[in-house]
């Protein structure tokens, strides 16, 4: 009896020790818990006093010296560096470029034993120039409405990111006769960092010369323009119908001759066309729906390519032409230049020589007249920078039919010409794939002439045709400095409304913006093949 009272007392026991233990468990939990808790909302407080109170330690970085400094405490790079390697703005969030392997080379960088550092200022200063050059872009951009697709588009990238140089000369590009880029000189060691935005101020004459008023544009305030471009266009927007001519092979495409007023016409109206023509006062009237010609050839002036032929857009009134010229619709006129050389096949009369896709291909990886002569094979007598501007204009506009007529480089349309005349079933034979407009004039045969310039305005950002850089090693070094400058839309803009009848018939600014606005768009992407493909950038003069 006694020893189940005792069993019976110690299960009693051990079951109430059981419920103490539990209990004293969940306890030691719950303050586990709660000093978790707490402790990790100390760690949060004081990280946020930490990033609010204390500033971060600040980088060295190289500026440019001053525009006076003189290059008596500089040292040039060896004779031959060439080029420049920039790093450029990162991809955009989405894009993936559609390239071809073994399209380029990839340059090596030149070592850097003759550089040398630039002048080091005050951190104060550094501030102040770089704050004060970056406003003085912004506000000259974004004064007249232009610019400022591009600043929202890449102002925090280029903030970011940095220029790295390893020429030791910047050498402006200077045209002949009236260039309004000076020349300068800047030396700093080609590996240290240069801020972007103190790039950006650099380029603040950019922007200094797209103030003013759309309808006080002149072609004679235009910078880019030439003496010759602005007689020239003064020409095609105002000389009078004296002959006629069709263009073999070009339907819809009239070849007139112009004089300059009444008087001359009657003077001039028995003169053959052909000698009219050989003389420089013939014009190439097209279809309203190249207009956009006109635009491209204020492209070219404004990246200083320099390589298209001057163009305006008319109304014609002659009672020479046929109705359909005189209908109302605003038509664009091209100066015929008569010392472009053509070929005598008249199956192939707009090419200054052959050039199949494998040939360029050669050429290109032949580099002529920068490692190997301009007679050497397989080259045709075009300096290899050359490329390097029509590739970049190409891609800007989007035009295929020089480079890519046989559309092997992107989705073409059911519409599209290399589709209906069966030519894009050639892409699988390369040796078929034939160059088209490339030509050079008879005076200055290492130069090329872009013409039928219209392209494709309204071609997608996710269709572009990566196959018209593709070769290609290295581009103008001033054109991408603009397209990277965050002007380039105030510029062109001031540029087209010098053409009062371009500017009116498509709707002023308004109308030109979100065309100018998909050039940017792809300038941004070219920038970004540049940069993926570390390629050279020309300074060509």
């Amino acid at each position: 009896m006694s020893v189940s009272v005792r069993t019976r007392a110690l299960t009693a026991a051990d079951g109430t020790l059981s419920h103490r233990y539990m209990a004293l468990r969940s306890l030691m939990k719950i303050c586990v818990k709660r000093r978790s808790v707490v402790t990790f909302l100390a760690l949060f407080t004081l990280s946020v006093v930490l990033i609010n109170t204390i500033p971060l330690l600040p980088k060295e970085t190289m500026r440019l010296p001053p525009r006076d400094l003189k290059g008596s405490t500089s040292k040039r790079l060896p004779a031959g560096t060439p080029s420049t390697l920039l790093d450029l703005p990162p991809p955009l969030n989405g894009h993936k470029n559609k390239l071809f392997s073994g399209s380029s080379a990839i340059p090596f960088k030149q070592p850097l034993s003759h550089s040398v550092k630039a002048p080091v200022t005050s951190q104060a200063a550094k501030t102040l120039n770089s704050s004060n050059s970056t406003r003085l872009c912004q506000q000259k951009c974004i004064r007249d409405g232009g610019g400022h697709a591009s600043v929202a588009v890449g102002e925090a990238e280029m903030t970011q990111q940095t220029v790295r140089e390893v020429s030791g000369e910047e050498t402006a590009h200077e045209r002949k006769p009236d260039s309004f880029w000076k020349r300068r000189s800047h030396s700093f060691a080609g590996k240290e960092s240069i801020p972007r935005d103190r790039m950006r101020g650099e380029k603040s004459d950019l922007c200094q010369i797209s103030v003013g008023k759309w309808n006080e544009t002149t072609p004679e305030s235009l910078p880019w323009l030439s003496a010759g471009d602005v007689r020239k266009m003064a020409f095609l927007s105002g000389g009078v119908v004296l002959s006629k001519a069709r263009v073999p092979g070009h339907g819809q495409v009239l070849q007139v001759g112009l004089g300059a007023g009444e008087a001359e016409a009657e003077a001039e109206a028995v003169l053959d066309h052909r000698q009219h023509c050989q003389s420089g006062s013939c014009a190439l009237i097209k279809r309203p729906s190249d207009w956009f010609e006109v635009l491209a050839f204020h492209l070219d002036r404004v990246l200083e390519l320099n390589r298209s032929l001057p163009s305006v857009l008319r109304n014609f009134k002659s009672k020479l032409l046929p109705y359909r010229y005189i209908s109302g619709n605003a038509r664009p006129v091209v100066w015929w230049d008569p010392d472009i050389q053509h070929l005598a096949e008249v199956d192939n009369d707009q090419n200054s020589f052959s050039l199949s896709w494998p040939l360029y291909q050669k050429v290109l990886q032949s580099r002529c007249g920068a490692r190997v002569s301009l007679n050497a094979t397989p080259c045709v007598g075009v300096q290899h920078s050359e490329w390097g501007r029509l590739a970049l204009f190409d891609f800007l506009l989007q035009v295929n039919d020089r480079l890519d007529r046989y559309c092997c480089g992107f989705r073409p349309d059911p519409s599209d010409i290399c589709l209906e005349n069966l030519l894009h079933v050639k892409c699988k034979s390369p040796n078929d794939l034939l160059l088209v407009h490339i030509l050079v004039r008879r005076a200055d045969p290492s130069r090329l002439v872009f013409i039928d310039n219209a392209g494709r305005p309204h071609h997608p950002h996710d269709n572009l045709n990566f196959r018209l850089v593709e070769g290609i090693d290295e581009f103008p070094e001033r054109a991408v400095s603009i397209l990277r400058s965050g002007c380039l839309e105030s510029m062109l803009l001031r540029s087209l409304s010098a053409d009062r009848e371009l500017w009116e018939s498509r709707g002023g600014a308004e109308g030109l913006r979100p065309i100018i606005r998909t050039i940017q768009q792809r300038g941004t992407i070219l920038l970004q093949h540049i940069q993926n493909r570390i390629l050279r950038l020309n300074k060509d003069l």
